[in-house]
């Protein structure tokens, strides 16, 4: 992971990019603009082929409790096109990782799942998906992924800083 001057962009994926994906896209583009850092593209897509649904009920909520918006997000479906712009892959479980490199085996090199960065979780874990559960399944996800976006933008600027 080169992170320099130059824009540097960073995929989400899910599976249908309606809760984790969209609220860790929406979370680390927050704590971008908190720090000031504006040359990082981050993005979300779904490996299930959803097209143009919004972000689910309870992460639009769970979102707008912790400080950002994501209720104009999108779906989108993950495409190699997507793949190939990406510098950094960051999956929230191993079947979307194995997706991935499914559709492209060169990118195995820059796909991550999104616990590996966090201080909390064995590497491997999943980022549990909420859809369908209650309010609660939204909030202890959303634990999951701000611990593991808080990591991976330690890392992002351990990197900015050895560029």
């Amino acid at each position: 992971m080169k992170v320099g001057e130059r824009n540097f962009t960073i995929l989400f994926v899910c599976t249908g990019n309606l809760c984790r994906s969209p609220l860790a896209e929406g979370y680390l583009k927050k704590r971008l603009r908190d720090k000031g850092i504006d040359n990082i593209r981050v993005i979300s897509a779904g490996t299930i082929g959803i097209e143009g649904r919004p972000a689910s009920e309870g992460s639009i909520r769970i979102a707008e409790e912790n400080g950002f918006s994501i209720s104009n997000h999108a779906a989108r479906a993950l495409t190699h096109s997507l793949i190939y712009e990406a510098d950094l892959i960051i999956c929230m479980e191993e079947i979307h990782r194995d997706c991935v490199i499914g559709m492209d085996p060169e990118a195995a090199k820059k796909t991550r799942l999104l616990m590996d960065f966090s201080k909390l979780s064995s590497p491997n874990s999943p980022v549990y998906d909420p859809y369908g559960r209650e309010y609660d399944a939204y909030r202890l996800v959303f634990e999951q992924i701000r611990e593991g976006v808080e990591g991976l933008l330690e890392k992002v600027l351990q990197e900015r800083l050895n560029a």
